[in-house]
């Protein structure tokens, strides 16, 4: 809150074929790196599919992802914290929605939105 109004920052996401990256040294078109400092250099993909859908993938980050879905506010885990997970425990892609908030590490957060113009 700045000045008693809500200030949001909004993060386009990239539809090319990498799609956006988020972290703390994250690059390529429309990385996101306005993130606190428990994330990860490559924390997070984000991407849109043939089909449409969003979809993100943990990137081997250290502290890990867990999405809250907008709809039931149930968590769903996307990546466990390094310390936590086994070698065969990579990170699956995952469907996001509007509403859904992505929590990378402790700290950051992002809740995914559709604007439509």
């Amino acid at each position: 809150v700045i000045d008693g109004k809500l200030k949001i920052d909004v993060h386009p996401l990239s539809c090319g074929e990498g799609g956006t990256v988020v972290g703390t040294f994250a690059t390529g078109p429309c990385a996101i790196v306005d993130v606190e400092p428990d994330v990860s250099r490559s924390h997070l993909r984000i991407w849109r599919d043939a089909d449409g859908r969003w979809l993100c993938c943990g990137m081997d980050s250290t502290y890990g992802t867990t999405v809250i879905s907008g709809e039931d506010g149930s968590e769903h885990v996307i990546e466990k914290p390094r310390a936590e997970r086994t070698d065969d425990e990579a990170s699956q892609p995952y469907e996001i929605f509007p509403g859904d908030v992505l929590c990378l590490g402790a700290t950051t957060r992002f809740m995914v939105l559709e604007i439509t113009e």
